[in-house]
């Protein structure tokens, strides 16, 4: 498996992502994690982050990322709406489907 950190544009912030990309390829779903709000993103990290590892290790890409103006990625969280977080999950979808050539991404929240 392999976790590479990268920066991807979403409506003039960067956003961070993490890459997890299995070994070999051969999968036709690639996943998506939407993190929670909030203090929540802080409790679910670290679940995140071995869900990812094991669904890699089976296989499967899996990209995270951060919310603008949330986490590591640009932007102010006052800023931030519903909208703009609609527009990110858009963004990093495109940005999984490229980086992982899968037919079939899916978003979990």
């Amino acid at each position: 498996m392999n976790e590479v950190p990268f920066f991807f544009p979403s409506n003039g912030f960067d956003l961070l992502g993490v890459m997890h990309a299995p070994q070999t390829a051969g999968r036709s779903t690639a996943f998506l994690f939407c993190p929670p709000f909030g203090e929540e993103m802080l409790w679910t990290r670290l679940v995140y982050v071995n869900f990812a590892r094991e669904l890699a290790r089976r296989g499967y890409p899996v990209l995270r990322f951060d919310y603008r103006g949330t986490g590591d990625s640009e932007g102010e969280f006052e800023d931030s709406t519903v909208e703009t977080y609609l527009s990110d999950i858009r963004c990093a979808l495109g940005v999984l489907a490229e980086k992982s050539c899968a037919s079939e991404p899916r978003s979990l929240p």
